[in-house]
């Protein structure tokens, strides 16, 4: 992993479950906020948006099939010594 990575849903996602409905996922959608008033953020760390259906394989492949939900930010490891 090259540096920090915050993945969230794509805005305006159908839940299969009801079609024809659209959504937004509140927590990302406060996060989109704040990406757009503080624009320089996005360029220092990687900003991932991701389709609301399962398995999300970016997540699944950096934390495991269990941790799935978004938003979530994944932290750059650090080397020891650091």
């Amino acid at each position: 992993m090259s540096g920090d990575r915050l993945f969230l849903l794509k805005p305006g996602f159908e839940d299969p479950e009801q079609p024809g409905r659209f959504f937004v996922c509140p927590h990302c959608n406060a996060i989109e906020g704040l990406l757009a008033s503080f624009p320089g953020l996005a360029t220092q760390i990687e900003v991932h948006r991701l389709p609301f259906a399962r398995p999300r394989t970016a997540i699944v492949e950096l934390l495991g099939d269990q941790h799935q939900s978004l938003p979530v930010l994944v932290l750059r490891r650090q080397p020891a010594g650091a």
